[in-house]
């Protein structure tokens, strides 16, 4: 630039800058002397030659930024003379920097910014770990990512499906009546993982029972899973780990929609699902919706009149909308999502509930108001602040032997309100922030003159310093205070973290933390398990404490491109959680009008260890390889008190996955194979005489998903059959009757399916 072309720049950005502007100021709105300024336009495509949308283009020099439009064009309607560069990025692929640009000459156009390659494994960017942006290979936490093309390879429906075929997570079905499911992490239960939607609390101690298949899969971009403790940032209860489900942001105005007609088994299922976005002015505007409708018969396994895998109808739907604002330096997000389910099992399902022998009967509504402002106060300091507000009411009818007191409801607002501020300091990016959670439930079952109502609040404070030591090592060290309403003291929560990057290829992330889970009501208190043909309830003991957990980690990984195609990662992980004052049910003796009664209570410790291998093969053609398998042991220090075992119930000591798909233009097809090994499982006493501890048999799913597209242009149509459960590998020694033990069930969640349909893409 010349001092002229310099001087004028000075003064145009002091006018941007300056607090005392009317309004605020594009770059692309200042008014400077056409002689000293061009215009650029050009568009922005992938390596394919496809143009993409949503891609931020940006001077270097200047920092003027703009995002390419729905035909994937940009303009800069006005930039100084002079030698510039250009820089793409998008989150699918890696970003490029353009060779020097002469604008001396004048008008600048139409260029064409390429994209080099699709974005690996290690450049996704993820938020969970550090609560803050940050590329994968960067993050000393070490993170799981289920991507969209996972998401889409599997053909899940929800989020109990996404999750599926994820190296130590197991999703398993915990009632043979209403077929609610249940997440392990690395063996321990439900109640130890935070499931988290865009870093805000989702589940509520209600919502957690059925939540899994609640969340449907059309609007999920990517799911994120950090295992051991995560309260040093998630608070209460994250022991087992956190799962962080980012939902898509739209980037161009385009629509999808689905359509599938399925038998399950001999019973007929049918889904359908779609989404619509809409992207303006200049990328600055977006608007997402979708929605989801499923309709599943019950299905009756041994032919005794009892379902074995309950009926399900249930609808979804929603709304996202984002705004950038501050010259896109900050946006905001608000959200809207409605879910209403209808399910039941049991017997006679076309009568009412009390005049069958056995019914689980659940009708669900869940409504999610959300809202996040995210701003960049400049290259080196943000802030966010999120509200989220879940609000989840059920009707119930639990019982069995033509009970008429069996009906239930329950209400459970959940408000979760957060505030955070990032600031880098040299070598140190520095996090620090409030949450507050309150979460209200009250439960009541008239019939049986039981009310159950309780309110608990969790004031929660972190800071966190991620920093780098030269070029190969990272640490990350923080931490939590908590302070919940049922307990007398403030629980510190920290951890450490770090990672040694060898070279480009190979890395070594540990980290230990330690968490805690506070006494408060549970998934499992609020399904009533029917065994034998009565109703369960669950109470905590009065004097029930918090359980502390220390968790241990330390894993290697090596990731490479071979000759620029063939793109390889394996990893080892070693795992370790110690246990203190575990959490355990004791039979207390009696029956309160007709119910068993069972009270929580603090055990000994415990301890689940053991080792994760994971292997990604990305070969060139479009074909590609992933597996996982785990290896591990979950037991207890004293022998829990109705069979006498220090196993983990339902927990295996091996399960893992293989997945393998291929793809060209002419069709793809997706295979996905899933053990489960042995493990011990109670069975109580009803059909069978006794109350028995078996040791069940392994089991194994295959799934194929094939696909055709029927048109290219000019919009998409893609023909898809699913087939999952191909060798019907199932339970074989269900209970029969109304006395069975509905609990005890631990086989796949559904017998052979298939399912046919259509995919519109527009």
């Amino acid at each position: 630039m010349s001092l002229k072309q310099t001087l004028l720049f000075i003064i145009a950005l002091l006018i941007f800058k300056s607090p005392l502007a009317a309004e605020p100021l594009d770059y692309n709105e200042l008014t400077i002397d056409p002689e000293n300024a061009v215009t650029i336009s050009g568009f922005v495509i992938n390596p394919e030659g496809i143009r993409v949308v949503g891609a931020v283009i940006e001077i270097v020099e200047t920092g003027q930024s703009v995002v390419s439009d729905g035909n994937g064009f940009f303009t800069f309607p006005a930039v100084f003379r002079g030698l510039i560069t250009l820089r793409a990025s998008s989150h699918d692929y890696e970003p490029v920097v353009s060779p020097p640009i002469d604008l001396s000459e004048g008008v600048v156009g139409p260029l064409v910014v390429s994209f080099e390659r699709v974005r690996t494994f290690e450049s996704t960017i993820v938020v969970t770990a550090t609560r803050s942006e940050r590329l994968l290979s960067d993050v000393p936490v070490r993170t799981e990512v289920i991507t969209s093309e996972s998401i889409e390879r599997k053909a899940a429906a929800t989020l109990a499906e996404i999750l599926d075929a994820t190296t130590g997570l197991r999703v398993e079905n915990n009632c043979q009546n209403c077929g609610f499911s249940s997440l392990r992490i690395n063996g321990l239960e439900g109640a130890y993982a935070h499931v988290l939607v865009n870093g805000m609390d989702a589940f509520s101690s209600l919502a957690s029972v059925y939540g899994l298949e609640h969340i449907p899969a059309i609007f999920v971009d990517r799911v994120e899973v950090v295992k051991g403790g995560g309260s040093a940032l998630y608070g209460a209860g994250a022991v087992g780990g956190v799962v962080n489900v980012i939902t898509k942001q739209p980037t161009r105005t385009a629509a999808s929609l689905e359509a599938y007609y399925g038998n399950m088994g001999g019973e007929d299922s049918g889904d359908a699902r779609g989404w619509g976005s809409w992207v303006g002015n200049q990328g600055r505007t977006a608007m997402l919706a979708f929605g989801n409708m499923s309709r599943h018969s019950g299905y009756d396994r041994n032919d005794d009149g009892f379902t074995d895998v309950a009926r399900k109808r249930l609808e979804s739907g929603g709304v996202h909308f984002f705004q950038r604002a501050l010259h896109n330096a900050a946006e905001l997000r608000v959200g809207l999502a409605v879910t209403h389910e209808d399910r039941r099992g049991g017997d006679n399902l076309q009568l009412s509930p009390e005049q069958t022998e056995v019914t689980e009967w659940i009708e669900s509504w869940r409504c999610a108001y959300t809202a996040q402002w995210i701003h960049n106060l400049s290259g080196s300091s943000y802030y966010r602040m999120q509200l989220s507000h879940v609000r989840t009411d059920r009707d119930t009818y639990y019982g069995g032997g033509f009970d008429p007191n069996a009906y239930g409801e329950t209400s459970n607002p959940h408000t979760n309100l957060a505030l955070s501020f990032g600031h880098i300091v040299g070598a140190h990016n520095l996090l620090f922030g409030f949450q507050y959670i309150r979460d209200e439930m009250t439960d009541s079952h008239p019939g049986y003159d039981r009310l159950l109502s309780q309110t608990y609040d969790n004031y929660g404070f972190f800071l966190q310093d991620d920093f780098k030591i030269g070029d190969m090592l990272t640490l990350l060290a923080g931490g939590r205070v908590d302070k919940h309403s049922e307990l007398s003291d403030a629980v510190f929560s920290p951890r450490l973290s770090a990672m040694i990057k060898a070279n480009d290829s190979f890395r070594i992330r540990g980290t230990v933390s330690f968490g805690f889970r506070p006494p408060v009501v549970f998934d499992e208190d609020l399904h009533i398990l029917i065994s034998g043909g009565e109703p369960q309830f669950i109470y905590n003991d009065p004097d029930l404490r918090e359980e502390r957990a220390v968790s241990l980690s330390l894993s290697g990984e090596y990731s490479s491109i071979w000759e620029g195609e063939l793109s390889t990662r394996f990893e080892a992980n070693f795992f370790y959680t110690r246990l203190e004052d575990t959490f355990v049910l004791d039979e207390i003796g009696g029956e309160y009008e007709g119910a068993m009664i069972f009270q929580r209570i603090n055990g000994g410790g415990a301890k689940v260890y053991g080792v994760e291998l994971n292997a990604d093969l990305d070969f060139p053609g479009g074909f590609d390889i992933e597996a996982g398998l785990t290896f591990q042991r979950s037991r207890l220090d004293e022998p829990e008190p109705d069979f006498g075992s220090e196993y983990f119930f339902r927990t295996p000591d091996t399960y893992g996955y293989l997945m393998a798909s291929y793809s060209c233009p002419r069709f793809f097809i997706n295979g996905t194979l899933e053990y489960t090994g042995e493990m011990w499982a109670p069975h109580y006493a009803g059909y069978i005489d006794e109350d028995v501890l078996e040791r069940t048999p392994g089991f194994a799913v295959f799934n194929m998903r094939v696909g055709m597209p029927l048109l290219r242009e000019p919009f998409g149509l893609t023909l898809i059959a699913n087939v999952f459960n191909i060798t019907d590998d199932f339970q074989g020694d269900l209970d029969m009757g109304p006395n069975r033990d509905s609990g005890y069930i631990y086989g796949p969640r559904r017998p052979r399916t298939f399912l046919v349909g259509l995919k519109l893409d527009i």
